[in-house]
């Protein structure tokens, strides 16, 4: 039997995606070096991501599907345990590079998050750290 540390077993949902809807959290962080450079290191992270959480699927997803999954998750799809596998298993520093490397927004992390039902706590903490109380706009 595989155990899993306690801190993991506990669930939290994340707030509502309306909290990572503002101008900032849908910008896209300004990459460094070339187009070429952010697109190889965008694919290198996406291929790490799916070889270190989701190696034990049957078919898993080149880099360009998982970033299509991660822009713009379906509600009905078979993707979403996929990205429940990653998100409920990436580290901070691994979402960070998300918005670095990976070039995707704090909105569409929470998205794609959101859509996959992931909730480890240090994901969803990581995540609260970006929201903004709409009522507050």
């Amino acid at each position: 039997m595989v155990g899993r540390p306690i801190h993991r077993l506990l669930r939290l949902p994340p707030l509502p995606l309306e909290w990572f809807d503002y101008p900032e959290a849908r910008c896209h962080w300004t990459p460094r070096g070339s187009a070429r450079d952010t697109d190889r290191r965008q694919a290198e992270l996406l291929k790490s991501l799916v070889q270190r959480h989701l190696a034990g699927c049957p078919v898993r997803p080149e880099p360009a599907t998982l970033r299509a999954w991660i822009q713009s998750p379906e509600t009905s799809s078979p993707n979403r345990p996929a990205l429940y596998n990653i998100f409920e298993n990436i580290s901070m520093m691994e979402c960070m590079q998300l918005l670095d490397q990976g070039r995707f927004s704090v909105y569409e992390v929470a998205r794609a998050i959101t859509f996959s039902e992931a909730g480890a706590p240090d994901l969803i903490q990581w995540l609260h750290q970006f929201a903004w109380d709409p009522r507050q706009r």
